[in-house]
């Protein structure tokens, strides 16, 4: 719930616990081994009968030594990536998966290392016994450089253009919204003199700096949030909940992750602020967001309504046009939490500055 949310439909991120999503990372690993298995055991098993075929007798010593580094480089793939299946055997129902696949992350990409090697040698072995050692040595490097610019080259390049795109997007929010994002360590002395609330800007700001399921604000937007709150005194439970009321919507973090460092109160305050990506339609997400937030209590209608604020606040000063359905939700956002709650706090300047919004629009 940032004010960078266009309004119309867009790509949204899974809602999914965090077990599911090991689950599912590890679904995804093991598929891959699979075809990844085959193609090895081929190769192992052409090595392991050429010794004794009738003309490995003629092979020199510089290419059995070669032979024999290919064999071991083709056996450690095999051994690699088989491994996985292995360990994920041993640890059968032990509650240990998120161990399992970031080990067996590491074994799949050691695997496919040592393929790469034997592969790249088993091309400069039967290129030099075909047409000598200078076109084996060609061979192999053209062969190492494909091998490894297609396995390892694209992945790592756009793994870089991920982070200074990050990192990029960390350094604009800093200075977009109404509220500067704090740097380094700094943080205000409201949050500083609170454990709870220290722990719940450091999990907001670490999951805005991460993948994103949409929109590009950090964490001034919820900080903006939780300092209107606080001038309101807001218990802090509900403070929190601010600071944390859009990473599940706008990052990776999940509901599960919340009920655990938080508890199930606060946890329950962000999922009613949630919307469902699932809903694709703008104006029915939108107004089932706004079902669930006044079926979810007073301190969750205050936290919306100083969501609304901020985000029209953030609006006005940079003078952006806002769609005429983001307005028609901002609207019916004050005028059904109004019915529901009285003397909502900032309702009535949430009022007047979408009032002024609006008004603006129409002269546009």
């Amino acid at each position: 719930m940032t004010n960078s949310r266009d309004p119309s439909p867009a790509e949204n991120g899974r809602r999914e616990t965090e077990l599911e999503r090991v689950d599912r990372n590890l679904g995804e690993l093991l598929q891959e081994l699979r075809v990844l298995f085959t193609g090895v055991q081929l190769l192992f098993g052409f090595l392991l009968i050429v010794p004794f075929s009738a003309h490995f007798s003629r092979v020199t010593g510089w290419e059995r030594y070669l032979y024999f580094a290919v064999l071991i480089a083709a056996a450690a793939a095999a051994g690699l990536l088989i491994a996985p299946t292995a360990l994920h055997r041993l640890l059968f129902r032990q509650g240990d998966k998120p161990y399992l696949v970031e080990t067996a992350n590491r074994m799949a990409i050691a695997g496919i290392a040592c393929l790469t090697l034997a592969m790249t040698g088993i091309l400069a072995l039967i290129s030099g016994v075909l047409f000598g050692w200078i076109t084996g040595g060609i061979v192999a490097a053209l062969g190492a450089t494909f091998f490894g610019g297609l396995w390892f080259g694209l992945g790592l390049r756009r793994r870089v253009e991920l982070n200074r795109l990050q990192a990029r997007q960390a350094a604009e929010n800093t200075t977009r919204g109404g509220v500067s994002a704090p740097s380094g360590d700094s943080v205000p002395g409201f949050i500083a003199a609170s454990d709870l609330l220290t722990e719940a800007y450091r999990f907001a700001e670490g999951a805005h700096e991460g993948p994103r399921s949409h929109g590009h604000t950090g964490i001034q937007h919820p900080l903006q949030v939780a300092t209107l709150l606080h001038q309101a005194d807001c218990p802090e439970h509900v403070i929190a909940a601010a600071l944390l009321h859009d990473v599940v919507e706008d990052t990776a973090a999940s509901e599960q992750e919340i009920a655990e460092r938080f508890g199930p109160n606060i946890a329950n305050l962000v999922s009613h602020l949630s919307e469902d990506p699932d809903i694709r339609a703008y104006t029915v997400r939108k107004a089932e967001l706004r079902d669930q937030v006044r079926s979810a209590g007073r301190s969750a209608a205050a936290i919306f309504i100083a969501d609304k604020l901020a985000n029209a606040q953030a609006i006005t000063k940079t003078g952006e046009s806002v769609p005429a359905e983001k307005l028609d939700h901002y609207q019916r956002t004050l005028d059904e939490l109004a019915d529901a709650y009285a003397d909502l706090p900032f309702a009535g300047e949430a009022q007047q500055l979408v009032s002024r919004l609006e008004q603006r629009r129409e002269a546009d």
